[in-house]
C-alpha cells in the first residue's frame, strides 16, 4: 500500500495502544479470577467475571480486526507453530484464538509482543525517522478490498459461473493496484503443475476462487481447498481463498476458522 497518511499513523498508535491494554487487563484479571476460582468455588461458589473483565473482552473482540490489520501492515505479523507432547501445530492466528489457550499457553503474550512492535513502527513513521517505510500491499488489503466489492459487483444478480467471480476479482486486484498475474504462475508437485487462479508476487500470495451453489457444496468446495493447501504451499508462503456463496454455506463463520486453526488459511467467503 502507498505511505500511511500522517493522521492515519497516529490513529494506529492510539489504537494498539488502547488494545495492548485491553489485553493486560483481561489476560491479568482472568487468570486471577481463575485462580481465585480453583480456591474458593468448592465453598463460595465460582466468582462471576466483573466488569472490567466483560468490557476488555468487549473492546477486544470490537477492535479485533482494525488492530489485526494494523499489525499485518507494519510487517510484524507471524503465526505459531510447534510441537508439544509429540503434537505437531502449524500457522496458529493468535489473532483469531485470543481467547483460546494452546496446550495451557495463552495467546495474549504472542499478541503482546505483536502489537507493541506494530506501535514501534507506527511510532517511527509518525516521528518522521526515516527508519520505517510501509510501502507495499499486503495481504490483508487485498482480502478487505474484495470483501468490501465483490458482492455490490453482482447487486444485478448472482454470478452464473466462477469465472465470473474471477473476472470480477481481476477488476478489484486493478483498482487496488497490487501486481499479479491470472492463471500463469504453477507450483510444480511431482509429475503435475498447479495453477492458482491470481498470482500476488510481490506479497508471496497465491488467490484461489470458489463458487459454490446448489450444484456445488461446501463440502465439495472444502475439498479443493484442502488440495489447494497441499500445491499452492510448495511455492507461496500465503493462501487466499475466496469463495462466493449462492446458498450453499450454512456457517461461513465456522468454515472460516476451520481453515484458519487447522492450515492457517485465510478464506474469505462473500455470500449473496
Amino acid at each position: 500500500m502507498p505511505d500511511v497518511a500522517p493522521e492515519l499513523v497516529k490513529a494506529r498508535v492510539e489504537l494498539l495502544g488502547k488494545f495492548k491494554e485491553a489485553l493486560d487487563t483481561w489476560h491479568r484479571r482472568f487468570s486471577e479470577l481463575t485462580e481465585e476460582n480453583t480456591l474458593y468455588a468448592a465453598v463460595e461458589g465460582p466468582r462471576e467475571p466483573g466488569p472490567e473483565i466483560e468490557q476488555a473482552r468487549s473492546f477486544i473482540n470490537r477492535n479485533l480486526i482494525a488492530a489485526k490489520q494494523a499489525v499485518i501492515e507494519a510487517g510484524v505479523y507471524g503465526t505459531i507453530s510447534g510441537t508439544f507432547m509429540g503434537r505437531s501445530i502449524e500457522n496458529v492466528d493468535p489473532f483469531g484464538n485470543v481467547f483460546r489457550d494452546l496446550w495451557g499457553n495463552s495467546m495474549i503474550p504472542y499478541l503482546l509482543d505483536m502489537v507493541e512492535r506494530a506501535m514501534g513502527v507506527y511510532e517511527h513513521m509518525g516521528a518522521n525517522t526515516g527508519l520505517v517505510r510501509i510501502v507495499s500491499s499486503g495481504p490483508f488489503d487485498v482480502e478487505t478490498a474484495i470483501e468490501r466489492a465483490l458482492r455490490l459487483a453482482f447487486k444485478g444478480g448472482p454470478p452464473k459461473s466462477e469465472k465470473e467471480v474471477q473476472d470480477q476479482i481481476e477488476v478489484i486486484l486493478s483498482s487496488v493496484g497490487v501486481e499479479f498475474t491470472r492463471e500463469q504462475e504453477t507450483a510444480p508437485v511431482g509429475p503435475r503443475a498447479f495453477k492458482p487462479d491470481f498470482a500476488l508476487t510481490p506479497i508471496d500470495l497465491a488467490l484461489e476462487v470458489k463458487f459454490t451453489n446448489d450444484k456445488h457444496s461446501a463440502s465439495k468446495a472444502q475439498e479443493e481447498i484442502s488440495a489447494d493447501i497441499a500445491s499452492f504451499k510448495t511455492k507461496w508462503s500465503r493462501l487466499l481463498v475466496v469463495v462466493y456463496d449462492v446458498g450453499a454455506i450454512d456457517d461461513p463463520q465456522r468454515m472460516r476458522d476451520d481453515n484458519m486453526k487447522h492450515f492457517g488459511v485465510s478464506v474469505l467467503i462473500v455470500k449473496h
